[in-house]
């Protein structure tokens, strides 16, 4: 014998009328395990009696049959109004579920002109449909899925819009002979952004179903509700209630439900709105409410309470307590919103925030919080000093040092170089003759790191000329390192005591308190510097011989080139090198055939390198320079 699915491939090739009426005789007969072969048959024809016959068997379908009925490639329309007036009460509810399910906006009307007729169950089920079917048009999260995507691909959503707008205007046209709750919840859903058809109604003040729509605002245990108190907060007959029982709102869920719209707070006609708001006080969830709401509604918490029409003072200790939120963007918008004011409270409130988790906004507030007028700068600066981020306790280090002589003596050796210059600029300012009282203090001191950095302060802020006596009497100290920073912060004396302690640094063992003597004498323009410095061109140092080479240059003299002519062919490898530095630096373009002779015979690669490098270099500079 042929199985059952043989038997129906067979009529593959008859008409489509022949396998209908065939189809439809074998569902009344099927056994329970042939039901879903026929109907999945049965729903490919796609025809309105095959599918009437399909929506008979409701009841008895398996998921996969549900799942090809729900394809919106698949007209169900005729089929289900053939049904309304002769089916059970039980089969419509299934037909109904169907419809929900499918989102049908097409059948959408004709459950809408059913409802006075229908029995207590079905219309029940039938207004929660529209219910769906009017979020779903609305973009409802939970059903946005459904909606856009599906086997049936994207539905055209103005249509569909239009279609569901009709259909609850139609149901809330009978609303006194069937009095469905879920219809004035669709209706008052709508109202946020009414159809032509319901733009009617909503128009019209004498029409029976707006004091129920009112009522609607009042179920605040409805998440529902909850989730729209927002939208309806600027709509005309609803706003008033909104304001009204705004206040009734309790709990984490029922605050998490109305902050589900969060974003609708930033626009102004909602927050003009809310503005009215009765006893407003009590519409802000407090802390311990908050802490259990989820980190997206607590992102809207500032939001909410600034929307609020409540005291300055009440606004300011309330942004204060949402430093504890949980979620880094509630304490944050707290912050900012703190700032938008000046009372004297504001500084105390920010204050909290310098110690939040997030370091961000712990900057923020530490910055604007010593910005205050009424904050107290040291007090803080020593708070801030103690914060858990290393970055702010470091700021207020510095910020700190610079406020007194004193405070930054005891830290200034710890700060970063740049800090320190900038707390000494700030001391100079505003205690200058105490602080540089304390610097010579320190230019007397035995350790090597104090001395240098007081040298470097008194270089990089011009103050040579008031150390000049303590600069002269330590130029010849026996720590290398310590006297070329002196040599090197006289060039800003001048006087005829510096020029001659600059002479005598000449002579110093060490090549690098030669080299900055040379360089000394160069920025003061001493005119007696290639006198002085001659003996150094035949110096055994190369640094010292380099730097005294590179002086005659800058002092345009005679002999220089024969100088570095010399220094090119040393014998000694280090002086050939320095020498190639010179050139470089002086751009000595007629010493460029030495300089490639080298880079083809010296004995020392890294000579060679370097002496090519230069030579190259020079001879695209004589080439620019002649364009």
């Amino acid at each position: 014998m042929f199985s059952l699915i043989q038997r129906i491939h067979l009529l593959k090739n008859e008409p489509p009328e022949a396998v209908e009426k065939i189809l439809i005789e074998s569902l009344r007969h099927a056994l329970p395990e042939e039901l879903a072969a026929i109907c999945q048959r049965l729903i490919r024809l796609n025809r309105p009696r095959a599918l009437a016959a399909v929506i008979c068997h409701l009841d008895d379908l398996d998921a996969g049959t549900w799942l090809l009925l729900e394809s919106r490639k698949l007209s169900i329309t005729e089929a289900a109004r053939t049904m309304f007036p002769r089916a059970s009460s039980g089969n419509l509810i299934r037909l109904i579920e169907l419809i929900e399910r499918r989102l049908d906006d097409e059948l959408a009307v004709d459950l809408a002109n059913q409802l006075p007729r229908l029995s207590e169950p079905v219309a029940t089920r039938a207004a929660e449909a529209i219910l769906v079917m009017t979020r779903a048009s609305l973009g409802d999260c939970e059903l946005a899925g459904e909606f856009t995507g599906g086997s049936g691909g994207q539905r055209d959503n103005k249509k569909y819009r239009e279609r569901i707008d009709r259909a609850v205007a139609v149901a809330l046209e009978s609303f006194r002979q069937h009095r469905r709750q879920p219809i004035v919840l669709a209706a008052t859903l709508l109202a946020a952004s009414p159809g032509p058809a319901m733009s009617r109604i909503l128009d019209d003040p004498d029409h029976p179903s707006h004091f129920a729509l009112r009522g609607v605002v009042e179920n605040l245990d409805e998440p529902l509700v909850r989730m729209n108190l927002l939208r309806w907060a600027n709509v005309k007959g609803l706003g008033r209630a909104v304001n009204r029982w705004l206040h009734k709102l309790h709990g984490p869920r029922q605050y998490a439900d109305l902050l589900t719209q969060g974003h609708l707070l930033m626009a102004r006609s909602i927050r003009r709105a809310l503005a009215g708001v009765d006893r407003p006080a009590r519409c802000l969830p407090d802390l311990e409410t908050a802490f259990e709401m989820s980190p997206e509604t607590q992102a809207w918490l500032p939001l909410l309470a600034g929307t609020i029409r409540v005291s300055t003072q009440t606004r300011i200790r309330y942004f204060g307590t949402l430093s504890s939120l949980p979620d880094p963007r509630g304490r944050l918008k707290a912050l900012l919103g703190l700032l938008d004011y000046r009372a004297t409270t504001v500084a105390k409130e920010i204050r909290r925030f310098t110690s939040d988790p997030e370091p961000r906004i712990a900057r923020i507030a530490a910055r604007h919080m010593l910005a205050h007028p009424e904050s107290n700068v040291l007090e803080d600066l020593t708070t801030l000093e103690s914060s858990p981020h290393d970055s702010i306790a470091l700021a207020a280090r510095r910020r700190r040092a610079g406020l007194r002589v004193d405070r930054f003596m005891k830290d200034w050796l710890s700060l970063p170089q740049s800090d320190r210059l900038v707390a000494s600029h700030q001391l100079l300012a505003t205690h200058r003759k105490e602080f540089i009282s304390v610097l010579k203090g320190a230019m007397r001191s035995e350790s090597r790191h104090e001395m240098l950095a007081c040298l470097s302060l008194i270089r990089r802020m011009r103050l040579a000329k008031s150390f000049e006596s303590q600069l002269i009497g330590h130029s010849f100290n026996p720590d290398p390192r310590i006297a070329s920073a002196i040599v090197s912060t006289m060039a800003e004396c001048g006087s005829t005591s510096c020029l001659n302690a600059l002479r005598a640094a000449l002579h110093y063992d060490d090549p690098r308190v030669q080299a900055n003597a040379v360089e000394a004498l160069l920025r003061l323009k001493a005119p007696e510097t290639i006198d002085l410095v001659s003996f150094l061109t035949e110096s055994r140092n190369n640094r010292s011989r380099a730097n005294a080479v590179w002086a005659m240059f800058r002092a345009r003299s005679d002999e220089a080139t024969n100088c570095l002519s010399r220094m090119l062919h040393d014998p000694e490898p280090l002086h050939r090198v320095s020498g190639i530095w010179v050139a470089r630096r002086m751009r000595v373009a007629s010493l460029v055939a030495d300089l490639q002779q080298i880079a083809q015979n010296d004995r020392f690669s890294e000579v060679r390198f370097r002496a090519g490098r230069t030579a190259q270099y020079l001879n695209r500079q004589a080439v620019m320079a002649a364009r």
